[in-house]
Order: structure tokens, then sequence, then C-alpha cells
């Protein structure tokens, strides 16, 4: 079942008649893009090492070291990995994931997840759906429906005015600017904008601003860039500022974030040798 030195269609998953279907992606050297696309299959994307961010209409998704994203069967989204990255993509047909999240969402990989991941990523394409590859496959979708779900993600506005606000912050992170100035650039009253903006994202825009430059440091934390420079990138007068606005989201300090994460890779997760696999 697992899919290596071969360059497939981005169909070629969702045409294998079973539960699920494991392709490894091996050391990538150079970061890359997969534009919007989608499956009929849902997909589980394990980052063993690197980081990988994922796109679709309702949010922004960064997925650090031995973190995992999930996306529901037919959702179209584009995947952006970072260089240096390998990891695991999961395939699991679409009568399957009734009891997997409807939504996309990070979710947390325990130490048996990822033995089963390794265990599944050794099968044969054709492996026995009645055999005892069967009954690993069931233990390891029954993992999944109960695994917690991490908080990594950036949900997006539907209306166009904001959409077209929060695609500007994206693109200028550094840029700080009052609600009204924000409000009067999409045409709106500060007022309507944070009330609408509330209700579409479930926090005000100033939280949003802020969500989205923890987002952007897990992402350049885990390219290895220090905290001086997420620091400057990110517009922060200095480290203190931005390490008390880290810890007031995620919880904890990035540096304990990372050692954390660090912590996690220490638990072996070995892809099978010479596994590879590209989208063509």
């Amino acid at each position: 079942m697992f899919i290596n030195h071969f360059k497939i269609s981005s169909d070629y998953p969702d045409q294998i008649d079973r539960k699920v279907v494991v392709v490894g992606m091996g050391l990538i050297s150079e970061s890359w893009e997969l534009m919007d696309h989608s499956h009929k299959k849902g997909q589980l994307i394990f980052i063993e090492k690197g980081v990988t961010s994922l796109e679709t209409k309702s949010g922004i998704w960064n997925v650090p070291s031995h973190g995992a994203v999930w996306v529901p069967p037919n959702t179209e989204h584009r995947s952006i990995i970072s260089d240096h990255s390998k990891g695991l993509i999961l395939f699991i047909a679409p009568e399957v994931c009734d009891a997997l999240p409807k939504e996309c969402c990070t979710i947390h990989i325990s130490s048996l997840l990822r033995e089963l991941l390794q265990k599944v990523a050794t099968f044969p394409e054709d492996y026995d759906e009645t055999g005892p590859s069967g009954l690993i496959i069931e233990v390891l979708l029954n993992e999944l429906k109960v695994a917690p779900l991490d908080q990594l993600n950036l949900p997006l506005p539907r209306d166009p005015r904001l959409k077209k606000l929060t695609k500007h912050i994206i693109d200028n992170p550094v840029e700080r600017e009052t609600l009204q100035s924000w409000a009067k650039s999409i045409n709106m009253s500060s007022r309507n904008m944070s009330r609408l903006f509330l209700e579409e994202t479930g926090m005000s825009v100033n939280q949003w601003r802020r969500q989205l430059h923890v987002v952007n440091a897990i992402f350049m934390l885990g390219e290895g860039r220090s905290l001086q420079d997420i620091t400057e990138l990110l517009g922060y007068t200095n480290t203190s500022s931005f390490i008390t606005m880290f810890r007031k989201i995620a919880g904890v300090s990035p540096k304990r974030f990372m050692i954390e994460r660090k912590e996690r890779e220490q638990q072996i997760f070995h892809i099978p040798a010479g596994g590879f696999y590209e989208y063509k």
C-alpha cells in the first residue's frame, strides 16, 4: 500500500479499492505547492519532519513536525510543503469517513498512531482486508476517530469584503492599522465590520491577526528560523513582546512549544527505505 518511486496523478489514490491507502513523502529537497484540488477520499496528511500549510475556503492550517491535518472527502484545498520535509498521506474511503470530523482540522498524533502509520505503510496496495492487515487498519481508523484535535487553524470569513481584508492582513503581517482604517478600506463601518467578523470567524479582527501571527510563527519555527528573525518578520518591537503574544494564543512559549514537538520526534518514526512520492 505504500506507494513509492512513482509520479502519479492526483486521482490515483481514489482509484484503489481499499479502505485506506498510504502514500509516503520521502525527504523533499525543495518546498513545493500543490494548487487547488480535491479527492473523493478523505486525507490525513502527517508530517514527520518539516511543516506543511493547508488552505481551504474556510480556513488555513499550519502543521509542524509530528502533527497532522485532516481533509474530509471532496474538500477543495491547496497544500504547501516546506523543504527538508517528509511524512505520509492517508487516503480514507468516503464510507469510512462518517465517524471522522466533517471539517478540516489538525489532529494530535499519539505514539500508537505513529506506530500504526508505520505499520500500514508497509502493506501492499492490494492488502487483504479480511486478514491481519485488515484488523490493523480497523485499529488505525478507531484511533483516528478518538484522536484529540489540535488548535492550529485560522478560520477565514465568507463575506467578500472580509475576505479582502483577511487577504490583505495575510499578505502584510507587519502592517498595523486601526479598526477604522481597515473598515474604511473595505467600505464598511468599523462596528459592522467587527460584528460580522466575529460572527463568521468566532474572533475579533485583532484576535484573528494575532492568531495569524502564531500560525505563521509555527511554520517559521518548523523551518528553523530564530525568534529574532520571526519577531522582525511579524513586526514586533522585541522578542519579549512576541513571546508574550504567542503564549497568550498558544498557551505556551515558542521555546516550550518546540521542546514538546522535539520530545515527540524522539519517538522514532521511519518511512520505509527509499520511499518517495511526488504528485504531477
